[in-house]
């Protein structure tokens, strides 16, 4: 998949008041204690403000892909407080395609209030794009199986039906991914944009 993560990458642990459902395994960015980071980089943020230092916080940027990743609204949006970068890149990934590849339609939403592009500013530019992930996560079979596979080992343990379990992440997966295709279409995603590769969205 062009959109997978390094696999010696570790999923780091979101904020333990706001536990998301279960993700199958992937790989990630490096570990990031987001509960312990967020107040302090929201008041740096702050900080330089008032003193006209930089209009961005490079550390608020990084938490702020992790936050997006596992979809923290709360983290997200004292993470933006912090002036973290709605731009910061790392292995090739933004805070809004990883939220698009994710199925993270708040966050995507939130970031397009923001002022996140959805896409290069110049058609002409071949560069992945949000609704290139959202749609190629959302159509992944193999992503398909290993949401549904999460799911039916909680389901054995709890003496529940695996198969049903399986299909219900499986729909909801879809249904997510599909809620994030359609706002992107709304705010303009041009389907028709190409990738370094070649490819669009729609192949």
């Amino acid at each position: 998949s062009r959109y997978s993560m390094p696999k010696k990458l570790l999923l780091p642990p979101p904020l333990a008041a706001q536990q998301p459902e279960p993700e199958p395994e992937t790989a990630s960015f490096p570990k990031i204690h987001i509960a312990d980071l967020v107040s302090e980089l929201v008041s740096g943020g702050r900080e330089a403000a008032l003193s006209g230092g930089p209009t961005v916080n490079v550390s608020a940027g990084l938490a702020l892909l992790d936050a997006a990743q596992v979809g923290d609204l709360h983290a997200a949006k004292q993470l933006l407080a912090a002036r973290a970068s709605l731009d910061h890149e790392e292995h090739g990934f933004t805070p809004i395609i990883l939220a698009a590849r994710e199925g993270k339609s708040q966050i995507v939403e939130l970031l397009v209030e923001r002022g996140a592009r959805i896409q290069p500013d110049d058609p002409a530019e071949r560069a992945d794009t949000a609704l290139m992930a959202a749609v190629e996560s959302g159509s992944s079979q193999e992503r398909l199986e290993a949401v549904g596979r999460s799911y039916a080992v909680l389901a054995a343990a709890e003496g529940e039906d695996e198969g049903k379990a399986a299909a219900a992440a499986a729909d909801r997966w879809r249904k997510q991914q599909n809620d994030v295709v359609a706002y992107l279409l709304k705010q303009q995603a041009d389907p028709n944009r190409i990738d370094s590769s070649g490819y669009s969205a729609l192949h």
